[in-house]
């Protein structure tokens, strides 16, 4: 049981509809594993094309020196790409 001392003040409900939201949660982990999706490097929700697009998202642009650092990330985007490739494509990488 997860009964605690972290989670004993939620209450015997609260913990209990925690533990079923767990096991739900697992149990679509489970019926999922045979795609293998972390072995995925790529996809339309996740990859190095997501994580470049969101940078500007998470950076501060408060001073020129944070859109120098900005613009030498982006003249790097390249090489990381075909680096990304690269490795995808490397031998015992699972093929898609």
């Amino acid at each position: 049981m997860l009964l605690d001392v972290g989670v004993a003040c939620l209450g015997v409900s609260t913990v209990r509809r925690f533990e079923v939201a767990l096991e739900s949660f697992l149990a679509e982990d489970l019926e999922r594993a045979h795609f293998k999706d972390w072995e995925m490097p790529a996809t339309q929700f996740n990859g190095i094309l997501l994580w470049y697009a969101s940078t500007p998202f998470y950076l501060p642009f408060r001073k020129v020196k944070d859109y120098e650092d900005y613009l030498a990330r982006l003249d790097q985007i390249p090489g990381r790409l075909d680096t990304a490739i690269a490795h995808m494509r490397a031998p015992g990488s699972a093929t898609i």
